[in-house]
């Protein structure tokens, strides 16, 4: 968290506590817990952007989450309870969409993994018939050795 002590006072404020940020536990949250060292990964917005995969529901909702984190808009106002009904609407008509399409890649992979078996059924056959072919063959050539000796015979 940049700036953990006005970021969190500012916080305390809008929700009617009191922090003191000089005090020694405050202190020692401040060091043991919002390190930036701590954190394994940080984002910015331009992060979620750049990313193909994000609906444009997902950029919308963090814009409104920042506009909020940054008292831009109150936590009570009907511009939040509305633009946030909004998103939720937008939300359960995309998760109708990834239900479905959870369906087919479901079904998706239970195909290809039969394809994997199938192939692999097929290559079991095929080695059937290389063997028939060579015993085929074998008995093919006894065949002909005896006619051989038959005819050495007569």
């Amino acid at each position: 968290m940049a700036d953990p002590g006005n970021q969190l006072r500012r916080i305390a404020d809008n929700i009617g506590l009191v922090l003191n940020t000089a005090s020694t536990e405050f202190k020692e949250y401040e060091i043991e817990y919002l390190d930036d060292g701590l954190r394994h990964t940080h984002f910015v917005f331009e992060d979620l952007i750049l990313d193909k995969a994000s609906p444009p529901v997902v950029i919308e909702l963090y814009r409104l989450l920042s506009d909020l984190a940054a008292d831009k808009i109150a936590p009570d106002s009907q511009k939040l309870n509305s633009r946030l009904s909004s998103i939720n609407k937008k939300f359960k008509i995309i998760s109708n969409i990834l239900t479905y399409h959870q369906a087919y890649d479901k079904k998706l992979a239970s195909l290809e993994l039969e394809l994997i078996e199938s192939k692999n059924q097929i290559a079991g056959y095929k080695q059937v018939v290389i063997e028939r072919e060579k015993q085929i063959a074998e008995r093919d050539d006894a065949i002909a050795g005896y006619k051989q000796v038959v005819i050495e015979r007569e």
